[in-house]
């Protein structure tokens, strides 16, 4: 039995689901997760459980204690790492934390609790048909939003994600996270209209004053009164994608089924050690800027 902690929005959700699936079938071992993204705290935007209104087959410890995993710090870690391998039963209530990236030093034990965000593409592709299959929206969305998808679907679609807000307000994000600049947004709608004829941009974001001063012309559609997982859904449904260095963007272009869509993304997503981390985690086909 593993267990894996889930965190964060419902992008970062998605990738701790997949990583447990992942881990779980390389083990032969059942997975179960652990939640405590219902709880507030001041340092990090406060989050649903939106994992659950996908019909994912999934398995909640209700009871789970994290401080009974034991957690090694500094130079431990890479001495402990060492002895995992070699004796195996050590790993009973080792803690695994990951903080944004896939690292290769990681090694996939039984009896783990995982406590991270786990961004490697090859875990959602480990699932790859599940999560196909079982993320869409239900029927009482599509009806809503019935309108908005046919015109999403009829037009030579662009999704635009702009994230500024908790990137901005909440320090510990500002510290982590590089906000994509107009120069960005700028060079790859240029780039989209020089590979899509007559492209209608669909823009999504918590920011609309910001966008609407820096997007103007009809050829622009402002999305918005949606809830998250109707917007990552709606994104997918555009034939290609400018994404924010966010994994809720990065989630509705990977999602999108579109065979010839082109994806574009921010060259650079961290501020600190983590700047030149995203070589797992953006696919070689798309397009970074």
């Amino acid at each position: 039995m593993i267990y894996v902690k889930i965190s964060g929005g419902v992008g970062n959700q998605l990738f701790q689901y997949a990583f447990g699936q992942y881990a779980a079938g390389i083990l032969n071992t059942e997975v179960k997760y652990f939640s405590q993204t219902r709880i507030e705290n001041k340092n990090f935007t406060k989050r649903e459980l939106d994992i659950q209104k996908f019909d994912l087959p999934i398995l909640f410890e209700d009871n789970f204690d994290e401080n009974l995993y034991y957690r090694s710090k500094g130079a431990l870690k890479s001495i402990e790492r060492k002895l995992i391998q070699k004796l195996p039963f050590l790993n009973r209530k080792h803690r695994v934390q990951n903080i944004h990236i896939h690292s290769p030093e990681l090694h996939i034990n039984n009896h783990c609790y995982y406590d991270g965000y786990w961004q490697n593409e090859m875990y959602p592709n480990y699932i790859f048909k599940l999560l196909k299959d079982k993320i869409k929206l239900d029927s009482k969305s599509s009806i809503k939003l019935e309108n908005l998808i046919s015109k999403i679907k009829s037009s030579n679609s662009v999704s635009i994600h702009i994230r500024r807000g908790d990137y901005i307000n909440i320090k510990a994000n500002a510290k982590i996270f590089q906000i994509c600049t107009i120069d960005y947004y700028n060079r790859s709608i240029k780039l989209i209209k020089e590979k899509v004829n007559n492209p209608i941009f669909f823009i999504f974001t918590e920011d609309k004053e910001w966008a609407r001063e820096n997007f103007k012309g009809d050829e622009f559609c402002f999305v918005d009164g949606n809830t998250a997982i109707e917007d990552m859904l709606l994104m997918s449904m555009c034939k290609n994608q400018i994404i924010a260095n966010s994994t809720f963007s990065w989630w509705a272009a990977w999602l999108n089924s579109n065979e010839s869509k082109i994806v574009i993304a921010p060259e650079d997503w961290y501020v600190n050690f983590l700047k030149n981390n995203v070589e797992h985690f953006i696919p070689k086909n798309w397009i970074r800027l």
